[in-house]
């Protein structure tokens, strides 16, 4: 997953939901002679709010094998699995009044540390080494990917054919003739480019699938399915 403008709104309730607890922090533990503690009624308070983000968090591994109904997209849960697993990490340190404690609660900190480093290493990873390995074997692909980009390859040749002989590809209209084009010769945008996987580009596709010869249907679905990341929201 890619950190663009996307996550803002996300960005936006952890900053306020961080400057809250730390506010609420800093104002218990400083009225608080004894200092700040779990068992307070802030300190529980913290420990219950940390705990409901990490359940949350976890809840992404949960969908898939439990999608009895789709709440919620793939988006949705991928972002909330990322900034609320870290927003809890001060939550629980507020809980816990930044101590160790004993030896069961240092192995769950220690575990705690693991998966957080682990899941950070791993969304660094996804910022740039996609777009190192495209950058650096641009003819390359996937072997589940060469049936598309086969048939990717042959309406290219149609439609450069088509044009060089002065007689269009047999599509219904116009319209539809300069989005065939359009669409088939920017493959590489719609999946990669900064407007992949929206809306507009799925519906445009699969509309190009259901006026398409049968042979490249399936090739359209696909793409379709990919700009959209849903395929229950083009059904």
């Amino acid at each position: 997953m890619l950190l663009d403008r996307s996550h803002m709104s996300w960005a936006l309730f952890s900053g306020i939901s961080l400057i809250a607890g730390t506010v609420s922090y800093v104002a218990n533990a400083w009225g608080n002679p004894k200092g700040p503690s779990g068992g307070s009624a802030m300190g529980l308070l913290f420990g219950v709010v940390g705990t409901l983000m990490m359940l949350f968090a976890g809840l992404l591994a949960a969908r898939k094998p439990l999608r009895i109904r789709r709440i919620g997209s793939a988006q949705f849960w991928l972002k909330g699995h990322l900034w609320l697993g870290t927003l809890c990490i001060p939550f629980i340190l507020f809980h816990s009044g930044f101590g160790w404690g004993g030896f069961l609660e240092q192995l769950m900190w220690y575990s705690l540390a693991i998966v957080a480093v682990s899941g950070f290493f791993g969304l660094a990873m996804q910022q740039f080494l996609p777009r190192l390995l495209w950058n650096r074997t641009p003819l390359e692909t996937f072997e589940a990917q060469t049936p598309y980009q086969c048939d990717r390859m042959t309406l290219v040749s149609d439609l450069r054919i088509a044009g060089l002989c002065e007689s269009p590809l047999e599509v219904p209209s116009d319209h539809l003739q300069e989005h065939f084009a359009r669409l088939v010769t920017g493959y590489d945008s719609i999946v990669h480019g900064p407007g992949a996987r929206n809306e507009q580009n799925a519906r445009k596709l699969l509309l190009l699938q259901q006026v398409s010869p049968p042979e490249v249907r399936d090739f359209f679905w696909a793409m379709a399915k990919y700009a959209k990341s849903e395929a229950k929201a083009i059904r």
